[in-house]
């Protein structure tokens, strides 16, 4: 697809709206979109490569090819583009994890999941330990943190006739 390049079109963009455009699959892309991304890499050489960059990464990432990754890796030494540079680093950092990650056949969803409701009900139990007993006719209150639970005797008022 050919799209004259228009400044003023590319312009409206702004820099996290460009860069999803960059990072999303070209397939889900509506006409427009497709359009706009092939101004922005008309518009700079440097655009253009780092595109390819990044659809490559991703293409490694959800094939997951991890094979691919040193190849990558050397890319992006030769590219000269420091943002994407400076990626690389942090992956180097710890290569093999995310070597692993992007070959193994395995992951940690579902420990991860076990873990987010572990979570979730602590602090509801937490919260609820909060609330004290409600008084005869009134409504629990939220107990502020540090204040103390009023005494069972003082929220039970004796009925007419007992003592």
């Amino acid at each position: 697809m050919r799209a004259s390049v228009n400044p003023a079109r590319i312009q409206k963009y702004s820099v996290n709206t460009a860069i999803w455009l960059f990072v999303r699959d070209p397939e889900t892309l509506d006409e427009v979109e497709r359009e706009d991304l092939v101004a922005f890499c008309q518009a700079s050489p440097t655009l253009k490569r780092a595109y390819d960059l990044v659809q490559d990464f991703l293409s490694i990432v959800h094939k997951r090819e991890g094979v691919r990754l040193d190849a990558w890796l050397e890319k992006i030494t030769e590219s000269g583009l420091a943002e994407l540079q400076s990626f690389a680093s942090g992956i180097e950092k710890d290569k093999d994890a995310v070597q692993a990650g992007l070959t193994w056949p395995i992951n940690n969803g579902v420990v991860e999941g076990n873990v987010t409701k572990l979570k979730r009900d602590f602090a509801s139990n937490v919260w609820k330990s909060r609330i004290s007993p409600p008084a005869s006719t009134s409504a629990p209150r939220i107990v502020a943190a540090g204040e103390s639970l009023p005494r069972l005797a003082d929220v039970i008022k004796p009925e007419v006739g007992d003592a």
